[in-house]
């Protein structure tokens, strides 16, 4: 058997937590090095020239994704997150390449947005020795709310937020329509999740203190129901499901 493998870089590309915008010369090296040995040789081409995000699509299982590139084009963690400041996660260009990517994919069509980093803002209350140590959407929540709004706006239906980053998995209600899925870790050590839950938005199901960790998605052929399986892969040989959702 076969499966194709596709990738998508983050922080220890670079460093831990990079946010130093795209023109450092450490980001310029570790952009190089990955596009010459990962991204040239396992996924496909963006289409959009010196940038490493792409799309892809399965029209016989009726779903198209985005891959995003969370670390090239953001803003430090740090700047206020309002839309006078122009903070963002993915730069201008990106963000406008999402929404068109959006607004021209069929709306019976299920559409993945993935991003190395969690969406939901559970992720805030995650410390450890006292320390936040993520750094995902929700310290850019203006950039988040303007995806969501398009969506809205334009009565866009069938998405999926995909994630990683965290050290634990989680499944997580964004809006009434958007669920996010969350895993991880593969091979890294394992963190638990935080225990706090409050935040805006709602916690699902949540797995954590356990690595070899990895999920599937399954699409039904007619594209009409897709299934999320959360598995932990025991000594080598044994997969056990942990937890499932069903799609519009």
């Amino acid at each position: 058997s076969k499966t194709d493998m596709m990738f998508m870089w983050d922080d220890h590309e670079i460093f831990d937590n990079y946010d130093k915008g795209n023109a450092s010369r450490r980001l310029l090296i570790a952009k190089e090095a990955y596009r010459r040995h990962v991204a040239a040789k396992f996924n496909p081409d963006s289409g959009f020239e010196d940038e490493l995000y792409f799309t892809f699509s399965n029209p016989e299982k009726n779903f198209s994704v985005f891959m995003l590139d969370t670390r090239s084009h953001r803003s430090e963690a740090d700047l206020a997150d309002t839309e006078d400041s122009g903070k963002t996660m993915l730069g201008s260009l990106q963000l406008e390449r999402v929404l068109e990517w959006l607004s021209s994919t069929p709306n019976n069509q299920w559409k993945i947005l993935a991003s190395s980093v969690m969406w939901n803002d559970f992720a805030k209350a995650a410390l450890e020795n006292g320390k936040e140590y993520l750094d995902g959407w929700a310290k850019y929540t203006t950039e988040r709310k303007a995806i969501l709004s398009h969506i809205q706006k334009n009565e866009i239906r069938n998405i999926i937020f995909l994630s990683a980053d965290a050290h634990w998995s989680g499944i997580f209600q964004i809006t009434d329509s958007i669920v996010e899925f969350s895993v991880s870790p593969l091979a890294a050590p394992p963190l638990k999740p935080p225990a706090d839950q409050s935040g805006d938005s709602k916690v699902i199901r949540l797995v954590g203190g356990v690595s070899g960790v990895f999920g599937a998605l399954s699409f039904k052929a007619d594209g009409e129901e897709v299934t999320f399986r959360l598995y932990r892969y025991s000594e080598g040989e044994e997969e056990d499901e942990w937890g499932s959702s069903g799609g519009q």
